[in-house]
C-alpha cells in the first residue's frame, strides 16, 4: 500500500462513522495476534486531563530510560501525531505498511478509529516499547482501546458531563462507563472527586479485582500550588519536594497529581523505581511541552490557545484566567462543535473578556459562526462572526491596541491547528524556540 492509498483507505473508513462496542476490535486484534497485550500498557480514561496526564507520564518514563509509545486520538495539529514512540510521530510510510496488514484481515465495517487503534498496538509491538500509554477515545467500557486485557495501570482523570448522548446524563452513569477500563490486574489511579464518582470507581475495582488494595486516589489538595505563571506550575508533593511542570493552568494541578500518583503506584507494584529516578523525572517535567493546553504561541501581543470545549474545562479556565490574567483585556477567538454545551462554557469564560471573534470549525459538527456570535452577544458587547480562521485571528489582533490586550483562542481542538498555523506564519511560536 502506498502513502496515497493509505490516506484514501483511512478516509474511506471515516465514512463509517464512530461505532462503540468491543466485538469488531476484538475480532480484528485476534486476527493480528493480539498486539494490544504486548509490553506494559497504561490505559487512561477521563473527561478532561487525559492528554496532559499522559504527556507527564510519557515524559517521566522517558527520563527513567524506557522506550515509550503513545496513542492519542483524534489528532490536533497533524494526523501522524496520534501514534508516537519516544515523542516522535509515526510516518505515513509506516502507517501505509500497518494499514496494509490490517486491511488484509479487517471486516468491511471496521471503523477508522478501530484501524488506528490496531495500528498503534502493532507499531508499539514492532518498536518493542517498554511502556505504551493509550488514551481512551470516548467513554471507556465500549471504546476500541478497551481491548487491552492486562494493563499495568488504569488511570481515570477528571470526570464531568460530556458526550452525554453516548455516556449518560448523570455523573454516576458517566463514571460507570469510564470505570469500564478497570481490569482484573494492574493498579488503578483515580482523581479524587465527589462521593458519587468515587463510589462508582471503588465498587468497580472491588468487583473486578475482588478488593481495593490496588486502588489509589490522587488528591489534588495533597499537591498544593506553590507558584504559577504563563509557562509553568509548581506544586509541593506530600513528601515535601517541589515539582515544576512546563504546563500552566490550575487544572494541571490535578493532572500532575494523577501522574505522580501513578508513578508511585507502579513503584508499589514493583514495576518501576520512581524514587531512584526522581531527580531525572523532575528535570524532565520542567521541560514538558503539550500543544493546545494554555499554550503561549505569540508574545506580542500575547496569544494563547487552549482546547477548552466542555463545562468542566471552562470552569477551570475561568479560575486560571482570574489567577494569571485578571489585569488583562482578553479578546477571544472561538470555534466549537454544535454538540457541546457552549452556552455553559460561554457563561464561565466570556464575562472575563472584552470581545469575541467567532468562527466555525470545519466539518459537519462545527457550530455556525453566526449562531455562535448570537450566543456570545449575551455576554459581550463586541462580537463578530467570520468564515475563516485567518479573518477571526486578524480581527482579534487588530483589537490589541494596548499592552494589556491579549488574544485567547479556545474551543474544539480541531480548529486550533489552523490557529497555530496562522500564528506561526506571523512569528515563531514560543514552543519551537
Amino acid at each position: 500500500m502506498t502513502v496515497e492509498e493509505a490516506k484514501a483507505y483511512i478516509n474511506e473508513a471515516r465514512k463509517k462513522g464512530s461505532v462503540l462496542g468491543m466485538e469488531s476490535i476484538s475480532r480484528l486484534c485476534k486476527r493480528l495476534s493480539n498486539p494490544q497485550n504486548y509490553g506494559k500498557v497504561i490505559h487512561i480514561a477521563g473527561t478532561n486531563g487525559k492528554g496532559s496526564t499522559g504527556r507527564m507520564l510519557e515524559q517521566a518514563l522517558l527520563a527513567m530510560g524506557y522506550k515509550v509509545g503513545r496513542y492519542s486520538s483524534p489528532a490536533v495539529f497533524s494526523y501522524e501525531e496520534i501514534i508516537q514512540v519516544n515523542q516522535k510521530n509515526i510516518t505515513w510510510e509506516e502507517l501505509a505498511t500497518l494499514f496494509e496488514e490490517i486491511n488484509e484481515v479487517a471486516d468491511e465495517a471496521t471503523t477508522s478509529f478501530e484501524i488506528e487503534t490496531a495500528a498503534a498496538f502493532l507499531y508499539f509491538k514492532q518498536q518493542q516499547c517498554d511502556f505504551s500509554i493509550v488514551e481512551v477515545g470516548m467513554g471507556g467500557v465500549d471504546d476500541a482501546t478497551n481491548v487491552i486485557e492486562a494493563p499495568v495501570a488504569s488511570v481515570i482523570t477528571s470526570i464531568s458531563r460530556d458526550h452525554t448522548a453516548f455516556l449518560g446524563n448523570t455523573l454516576s452513569e458517566i463514571a460507570e462507563k469510564k470505570a469500564g477500563i478497570v481490569k482484573e490486574t494492574g493498579v488503578v489511579v483515580k482523581l479524587f472527586q465527589t462521593p458519587e464518582i468515587n463510589d462508582v470507581i471503588t465498587k468497580r475495582v472491588a468487583a473486578v479485582q475482588k478488593n481495593t488494595s490496588n486502588l489509589y486516589f490522587a488528591r489534588q489538595e495533597a499537591f498544593p500550588i506553590c507558584e504559577m505563571d504563563a509557562m509553568h506550575i509548581t506544586v509541593e508533593t506530600p513528601w515535601k519536594e517541589r515539582v515544576s511542570v512546563g504546563l500552566t493552568g490550575i487544572f494541571q494541578q490535578e493532572n500532575l497529581a494523577c501522574a505522580l500518583t501513578t508513578l508511585l503506584a507502579l513503584q508499589d507494584a514493583n514495576i518501576l523505581d520512581f524514587n531512584g529516578k526522581k531527580e531525572a523525572v523532575y528535570r524532565a517535567l520542567e521541560k514538558i511541552v503539550w500543544p493546545g493546553r494554555m499554550e503561549v504561541v505569540k508574545k506580542e501581543p500575547l496569544c494563547i490557545v487552549d482546547g477548552c470545549h466542555n463545562p468542566d474545562a471552562a470552569e477551570k479556565m475561568q479560575k486560571t484566567l482570574q489567577a494569571l490574567y485578571k489585569e488583562r483585556r482578553i479578546h477571544f477567538v472561538i470555534g466549537v462543535f454544535k454538540d457541546k454545551d457552549y452556552e455553559h462554557i460561554f457563561s464561565k469564560v466570556l464575562p472575563l473578556g472584552v470581545s469575541a471573534d467567532c468562527v466555525a470549525p470545519k466539518g459537519p459538527r462545527g457550530l455556525a459562526s453566526e449562531k455562535l456570535a448570537r450566543v456570545a452577544e449575551g455576554f459581550l458587547e463586541t462580537v463578530a462572526c467570520h468564515q475563516q480562521v485567518e479573518e477571526a485571528m486578524q480581527a482579534a489582533f487588530n483589537r490589541c491596541k494596548e499592552k494589556e490586550d491579549m488574544v485567547l483562542c479556545f474551543g474544539s481542538l480541531s480548529y486550533l491547528g489552523e490557529v497555530k498555523k496562522y500564528v506561526n506564519g506571523l512569528c515563531e511560536s514560543v514552543d519551537s524556540k
